[in-house]
């Protein structure tokens, strides 16, 4: 799939994009030299190099392509796929995280945060089934990515006294209502509370917690575990991922709505390839004639 240009303003601009992002990385020692982002963002085009962009841009031969704001939602997806597939030949990355690039980049589009897009990853979750390891996989927004360091440092602060269970509560909200997809700081906000000895006071949160966990899940994720296979582990956005489904089902369970508590523990152990905390326990309460509905204030 190749995508032409009647001039070289926005493939420019695509590549320093990418250099932009690669020179921030933390795995590079210095910054990325812009040929070799011109020669990334000319391979995930269609060429094979910079100079091949270049002289078929300058010959105004064929008719320049429809940038993707422009193009419908089955052609943004094409090239999406297509230079997805462009960044793992040459990178070391699997499928899901290249996808994410190819958002971000946005090389055969005008502005990457452009609303008319038909995907919008810079400010949506995506579960994703990666079709060369037969696995699913969770991919935060991209501009989510930028709170959890944030995230980190308050929940240090916290635990070293340097801000009060208050402070700590409303500036976690502040990021809820900053990132509105985002759902890694209510899981924060369930245990501080929990080990605060107020895991009740969670209630007016669940809501909107569990509204965005649930709109993550695409119409063809599978339902019975036999046809799942679990998500991993060792990638630390399916973690948090996982770890949320287990923090909507305790949340449940110390609300006393057994009935979601259930569900959302049973989608955990279905989805999770380890034991996440104390699911089995908590099942069984719920399970009972008389449920005791006390078992998470052993938990912290």
């Amino acid at each position: 799939m190749r995508i032409y240009y009647d001039s070289m303003t926005l493939p420019k601009k695509a590549a320093r994009r990418i250099q932009k992002f690669y020179s921030s990385s933390e795995f590079l020692k210095q910054a990325m030299p812009l040929h070799e982002a011109q020669a990334i963002a000319a391979w995930m085009l269609g060429y094979d190099d910079w100079h091949e962009l270049e002289q078929t841009t300058k010959s105004l031969v064929p008719t320049p392509s429809l940038l993707d704001e422009d193009a419908d939602a089955q052609t943004q997806e094409a090239r999406i796929q297509y230079q997805t597939s462009a960044l793992q030949e040459i990178t070391p990355l699997t499928m899901p995280p290249c996808r994410a690039l190819a958002f971000q980049f946005r090389v055969s589009g005008k502005n990457p945060l452009s609303k008319n897009f038909a995907v919008d990853l810079y400010s949506t979750n995506e579960l994703i089934y990666d079709a060369q390891f037969e696995e699913w996989r969770f991919m935060p927004s991209i501009r989510s990515k930028a709170m959890y360091e944030v995230m980190y440092e308050l929940s240090d602060k916290c635990q070293a006294g340097q801000l009060t269970f208050w402070q700590y509560e409303m500036k976690t909200f502040e990021l809820c209502d900053r990132y509105p997809e985002a759902f890694v700081p209510y899981i924060y906000l369930l245990y501080a509370l929990g080990k605060a000895g107020h895991w009740e006071k969670f209630a007016k949160h669940l809501p909107e917690f569990e509204k965005r966990v649930s709109t993550v899940f695409p119409e063809n994720f599978p339902t019975s575990k036999r046809t799942l296979k679990p998500l991993e582990w060792g990638s630390v956005d399916s973690r948090d991922f996982l770890r949320s489904l287990y923090a909507l089902g305790l949340a449940h369970y110390i609300g006393g709505n057994y009935q979601a508590g259930k569900k959302w523990l049973l989608t955990s152990k279905r989805c999770a390839s380890i034991v996440m905390g104390e699911e089995d326990a908590l099942l069984a309460d719920m399970r009972s004639n008389q449920p005791k509905g006390d078992l998470h204030l052993n938990l912290v």
